[in-house]
């Protein structure tokens, strides 16, 4: 869960933080301080949270119910059936690895670029979707940053671009 609120994780245009009442975090001093909402700043794949490199180890999400429990429970039954379709699910991977850049998606500049070749070791660009590296039996940490730091590269090259990480890299 603190990786979604760091991270500001989403879908269909929303994030966590659309419903981020408070958030309780260890600071890099080890004190533990409540962040109510308002005093976060929230944006697509971003929370200031994580550049100030505070932990979140609790926090209280506002699940509203707008149109009764049984619409709620029908949208996530459409949410779910709508991603189980995707044909991304299933395979050994991160998910995105890219932020979409403003007015533009990652997965089809690494796609024109011609980054669905890529491979490294057992790190391979998914054929299905560009912007998803699958581990096709042992890749290693090694593999899959050599691969992002080409697709960076190509689609620099290519588009003159500069691809952010939607992941975090930690420990190497």
């Amino acid at each position: 869960m603190g990786g979604a609120i760091i991270g500001n994780a989403g879908a269909q245009g929303r994030g966590i933080g659309d419903i981020v009442k408070w958030v309780e975090v260890v600071e890099p001093t080890g004190e533990r301080t409540v962040y109510h909402h308002d005093s976060i700043t929230w944006v697509y794949r971003y929370c200031s949270l994580d550049s100030e490199k505070k932990i979140v180890v609790l926090s209280c999400l506002h699940l509203a119910f707008e149109n009764g429990h049984d619409a709620a429970r029908m949208n996530c039954m459409n949410f779910w059936k709508y991603r189980s379709s995707q044909p991304f699910l299933g395979e050994r991977s991160a998910g995105c690895i890219f932020k979409n850049p403003e007015g533009n998606s990652a997965g089809r500049l690494l796609d024109v670029s011609g980054c669905k070749s890529l491979h490294h070791g057992d790190a391979h660009i998914s054929q299905k979707h560009a912007n998803f590296i699958i581990n096709q039996k042992n890749a290693t940490c090694y593999d899959v940053i050599w691969l992002i730091n080409k697709c960076k590269d190509v689609v620099k090259d290519y588009a003159n671009i500069d691809l952010d990480l939607e992941v975090k890299i930690l420990g190497v």
